[in-house]
């Protein structure tokens, strides 16, 4: 009768304990959790392809739903206020994007309303994939404003406007061929010299529009950015505030992950192509005559959504020097130490059609709209991403970028080296004179 006493009281006190133990230690890995590198591994999506090649060393288990299907950001116990970053309503739709993590598939209520915050439509949804909410699939809906809230009678305090996806172009607003979306900006390291190095190069390559999301950018970022959409260069250019309300936000790969989406659906049916690449990558044909916007061209068949390419680093052995921006640091010009290309799925980068696209990843599609939409794997023959990586802090992955074969000196062609030069310069030239 003892035993059976005191293993009832045990048994009591275990289950009273178990909780309070449980919501300890998940507040302890939450907030613990390191930021994820760019160059940590990510599963893709199984998909489709067009090449065959396969080069992959480690073995890599594919989700089970093809995609992301666990949050690897944050669990419930701390997960952010609900709040939107941006919302879209056009021919497929009503679509949102959260900037707060904690939420993947788990069911929240959609609200729609028009001009005069009147609610037309509520809908409960799971938010998947991570950050992605659809609304609704009706197209004749045309809200206003959107909110999202966690019950169905919950008042809104989140309401946002909506971000109209038109189809129809006129001859001012042409749809783009190829624009160029850049990682979020943060950090008080010099920035400028190799800010104008990636737009001018990209422009080389054909880009003729550029979203710029910034988080943090120093007084010189923001002088630089106020030239460029100031100029009367051919330099289309959007500049996207990223704020700091969500613990998300404050997280670089929280805040890429969700920069992503809005990337994929605010480009639908304002580009042709999209290139996703951080400040420090340059995606570069290996005939350094051609340009991305040829390689585009040429994929003629409209199933093709994304062309992925693979990795080779370049070793930056110091950080840009603070102070003017100088043509004799750019960075594409002054480092040569070059890795073997990297393994296939090995923090690929990727140039996609924004309107086949439902998920992006940091290194590829997590998941096309259609399934009818494939993947071309582009040989490192035709075209590779460079990138350009600054080595301090970057030990582990080094050793790892090592072990893909011996590296050896790169050098830009004299022809490219010239433009590229040749454009900076006269960028730094006008840049000095502007007081915008």
């Amino acid at each position: 009768m003892r035993i059976r006493i005191k293993f009832l009281t045990f048994l009591i006190g275990f289950l009273v304990f178990l909780p309070f133990f449980c919501f300890y230690i998940g507040n302890f890995l939450s907030i613990n959790e390191e930021d994820y590198l760019d160059e940590e591994y990510e599963v893709l999506k199984s998909v489709e392809l067009i090449s065959v090649e396969q080069t992959t060393k480690s073995k890599l288990k594919p989700k089970p739903d093809n995609i992301i299907s666990k949050s690897v950001l944050i669990g419930y116990s701390n997960a952010d206020n609900l709040t939107i970053f941006s919302s879209f309503t056009g021919p497929k739709g009503t679509t949102v994007i959260l900037s707060s993590y904690g939420y993947l598939n788990r069911r929240v209520y959609c609200r729609l309303f028009d001009a005069n915050k009147k609610e037309i439509y509520q809908k409960a949804v799971s938010v998947f994939p991570e950050f992605t909410i659809k609304c609704s699939e009706d197209a004749s809906l045309r809200p206003a404003y959107v909110a999202v809230t966690i019950n169905k009678k919950d008042i809104p305090r989140n309401m946002k406007r909506m971000l109209s996806q038109e189809t129809k172009t006129t001859t001012s607003q042409k749809k783009s061929e190829l624009t160029v979306c850049l990682a979020p900006l943060f950090g008080e390291s010099p920035k400028v010299l190799m800010l104008i190095e990636f737009i001018e190069y990209y422009k080389l390559q054909g880009a003729d529009n550029f979203l710029i999301y910034s988080f943090q950018s120093t007084q010189e970022t923001e002088h630089l950015l106020n030239f460029y959409r100031n100029s009367s260069s051919s330099t289309n250019m959007e500049i996207i505030r990223i704020g700091n309300e969500t613990k998300c936000l404050n997280r670089h790969r929280c805040r890429h992950e969700m920069q992503l989406q809005d990337c994929v659906f605010r480009n639908q049916y304002k580009a042709e192509w999209v290139v996703t690449v951080d400040l420090d990558e340059r995606i570069m044909p290996i005939d350094e005559d051609s340009t991305l916007l040829s390689l585009t061209r040429k994929r003629r068949n409209s199933k093709i959504s994304e062309l992925r390419f693979r990795c080779q680093w370049t070793l930056r052995y110091s950080d840009v020097s603070p102070g003017p921006p100088q043509i004799k640091n750019l960075p594409m010009i002054v480092w040569h130490n070059t890795s073997h290309v990297a393994p296939q799925n090995h923090t690929t980068k990727s140039i996609i059609r924004p309107e086949n696209v439902d998920s992006m990843g940091v290194h590829g599609v997590q998941k096309f709209s259609d399934p009818k939409f494939i993947v071309e794997l582009i040989e490192p023959k035709i075209a590779v991403v460079r990138h350009y990586r600054y080595v301090e802090g970057w030990s582990f992955f080094l050793k790892e970028a090592e072990s893909f074969g011996e590296f050896f000196k790169f050098d830009l062609s004299p022809s490219l080296s010239s433009r590229i030069v040749k454009q900076v310069s006269m960028i730094i030239a006008s840049l000095s004179n502007f007081t915008g």
